[in-house]
């Protein structure tokens, strides 16, 4: 699930608009979803930001109940990883939400390996 926040406004006696994303939170319900992210996907809605724009990026997983053979098992309500900063630094923010994402994997695979 993808939700998107948008800032438009215009000039003053001008016709011209422009559409701003700000804010892109994607909602995981599984270990597998998270881990196939597409960060395309993702990034291709600030495509059209001015560099100036400040956005925001957050990955959120909810309600995950994992069980292993034994029905012993972890339940996490909500976890998610976010960072923030201008459109112009794009490639920066992919580098720490990826690496963000990566570290909340092993902490989650770490919490069920742990039950």
């Amino acid at each position: 699930m993808v939700f998107i926040s948008t800032l438009t406004f215009a000039q003053e006696g001008k016709e011209e608009w422009s559409t701003s994303i700000t804010d892109i939170k994607i909602k995981v319900d599984d270990l597998e979803e998270l881990k196939t992210i597409d960060w395309d996907d993702m990034f291709s809605g600030v495509e059209n930001n001015s560099p100036k724009d400040s956005i925001k990026l957050q990955i959120e997983i909810n309600e995950l109940t994992e069980f292993k053979e034994d029905f012993e098992g972890t339940k996490i309500d909500t976890m998610s990883v976010a960072v923030e900063g201008l459109s112009g630094n794009k490639t920066e923010l992919e580098k720490r939400l990826r690496k963000s994402t990566i570290a909340m994997i092993k902490v989650i695979e770490g919490m069920i390996e742990e039950n």
